[in-house]
């Protein structure tokens, strides 16, 4: 006896998990009873010598990603024969099944269809009607493809992919509503480890009119939450510190294959430094071909995924010790979504991708300004900190304003709200804002780093609104200061807010609080600001600083203590 296995994938978008197909043999193996889908895998248990041996090597040929060759395996004259040994009582279904799909695979639909439709009216099968819908869909016959999704539903309603395929036919055929609402209901009714309805969900998004970009984000995010929260990711990795080695860099996908994809990938592909960088590929490619080939020579190390679990996917990549992961499709079927939610590498990196992945697991995009303009930036969970921000725009500055633009469309609404609390005029507080990105354009090379860029920028907003308001003024007046008023506890904090926040608009004691701070230390004069220009709260300051919330209290009250000290020794020196 023998076993004839295919890899069909049940058109499942989303689907991240897989397991390789099983073989199963039986000599009451007739007809379509044996045959079962598994995991988006075809299984049909046959007799011995039941499969053409034609038949049996142009599946090896197609497994292997030689579909030119699977093709003239499967010629006219070895069909013919076929055809003659399935007339009337000797049909053969299975038989039937097996050429159908090898046909499928090497792109020959109509020739695949009509075995198809045999089929269908010997053995009416869900796998056979959902191929022809299929194959329907590949010709543009868009309301017949939905006919024949429904058909194969009806045959195996239990089976998730056709009640997915389903609802992707009616949008396809302007049912819109009514396969979105198919798509939400699956969605609710699935169980929480089952995050392929909801991507699939997510993708048919893009063809609601009048979906925005921040619903697209909230939706995103509340899938990556739901189903590959941050706590499954891994915190530490075993890779090499030494600076001078060759990092290595893994791209992985479904997409090494012939579609759109892999032609733009492969110059990015072609372009590595291969001095520098060591270059792994790993691919879940559901029908290898000369593309998947020729990626295989391309990179350093290729290793097939496709028939292995996730965990066990996320173990090679941890034992060939990668530092740079970079996911390649997104939410597309046989997406490695599941893969990237462990976090095998300790950076991770979205390639391509038209809608953020939703995972906090993946720290940066690859992508460029048409892609993802600077007003985009805040619809997206990978990005950029504010210290990556402005090396990129020290690298930039000024023939290229790309990362500048996205570093104004981050801070200027909390700029525009800090400059119309101090100057109380909306006009006012337009032209100041610009004024203050403007300084930063000029500045921005001098600033060190040594305190945090909102600190900076802060620095800056404060000292612009204060121009304005001397301007209006130009009286200078004095405030006293009374501390023996100020208790040890929260009105302290309270009393010298009001102490510095009315200070600030007097020029001359706006001159001593500045003085005073300067005299103390960095760490003293840094966390004054934090409370008191900023005005962060206690456990705000003390993420910042990395300590316990004890320290922070201590540390404010001693940095408190010494700005007394020294702002009455000036004014004893007075």
């Amino acid at each position: 006896m023998s076993s004839f296995e295919s890899d069909q994938p049940s058109s499942q978008e989303g689907r991240v998990e897989d397991h390789p197909t099983r073989q199963r043999s039986g000599a009451e193996a007739t007809g379509l009873s044996s045959l079962k889908v598994k995991n988006g895998q075809l299984q049909i248990t046959t007799l011995e010598g039941q499969i053409p041996q034609f038949i049996l090597d142009a599946n090896a040929a197609v497994k292997l990603g030689q579909i030119k060759k699977a093709a003239d395996i499967l010629n006219e004259d070895a069909i013919d024969e076929v055809r003659k040994t399935l007339q009337g009582s000797q049909a053969d279904t299975t038989v039937m099944l097996a050429l159908a799909k090898l046909l499928f695979d090497v792109d020959q639909w109509t020739r695949a269809e009509e075995w198809y439709r045999k089929i269908c009216e010997l053995e009416p099968h869900a796998f056979a009607y959902n191929a022809i819908a299929e194959i329907c869909l590949n010709q543009n016959r868009i309301a017949e493809a939905a006919e024949y999704h429904k058909k194969a539903l009806e045959s195996d309603p239990d089976n998730e992919a056709y009640w997915v395929n389903y609802a992707k036919a009616l949008i396809r055929a302007g049912k819109r509503d009514q396969g979105l609402e198919l798509l939400r209901r699956r969605a609710e009714e699935a169980c929480s480890d089952d995050e392929g309805v909801q991507s699939v969900l997510l993708w048919q998004l893009h063809y609601v009119p009048g979906a925005t970009q921040q619903m697209f984000f909230e939706e995103y995010e509340r899938w990556g939450e739901t189903h590959f929260p941050v706590s499954l990711a891994k915190t530490s990795h075993s890779n090499d510190p030494e600076p001078s080695r060759r990092l290595r860099i893994a791209y992985i996908s479904p997409d090494f294959r012939r579609n759109v994809v892999a032609r733009s990938f492969e110059p990015f592909l072609d372009g590595h430094d291969r001095e520098q960088f060591e270059i792994f590929g790993y691919g879940r490619v559901a029908r290898p071909d000369e593309v998947t080939e020729r990626f295989e020579k391309k990179f350093d190390h290729y290793r097939d995924i496709r028939g292995i679990t996730v965990s066990e996917a996320v173990r090679a990549i941890e034992d060939d010790r990668i530092d740079v992961l970079v996911g390649i499709g997104g939410h597309v079927r046989d997406n490695c979504l599941a893969i990237l939610a462990s976090k095998p590498a300790p950076i991770q990196i979205d390639y391509g991708g038209i809608n953020t992945s939703g995972m906090a697991q993946i720290d940066y995009r690859l992508t460029d300004r048409v892609m993802t303009p600077p007003q985009m930036e805040e619809f997206y969970v990978e990005i950029l900190t504010d210290e990556e921000l402005i090396t990129l725009c020290k690298r930039e500055l000024p023939y290229q304003t790309t990362s500048f633009e996205m570093l104004v469309k981050r801070y200027q609404n909390k700029v525009f709200h800090k400059t119309m609390q101090m100057v109380k005029n909306k006009e006012d507080a337009e032209d100041v804002t610009q004024e203050i990105f403007l300084k930063v354009f000029v500045k921005l090379f001098s600033f060190k780093g040594e305190s945090s860029f909102s600190t900076w920028l802060y620095s800056i907003t404060t000292n612009s609104c204060l121009n304005v308001l001397d301007r209006r003024t130009r009286q200078p007046s004095w405030f006293a200061i009374d501390y023996s008023e100020i208790k040890e506890s929260e009105k302290e904090d309270e009393a010298l807010f009001a102490i510095i926040h009315s200070g600030l608009e007097k020029k001359e004691l706006r001159q001593k609080i500045e003085t005073v701070l300067d005299k103390l230390s960095k760490q003293d004069s840094s966390i004054l600001r934090f409370r008191f220009f900023e005005e962060l709260d206690y456990q705000t300051i003390t993420d910042r600083l990395d300590v316990k919330l004890s320290a922070t209290k201590m540390r404010l009250k001693r940095a408190k203590e010494n700005f007394k000290d020294l702002y009455n020794q000036l004014e004893t020196e007075k």
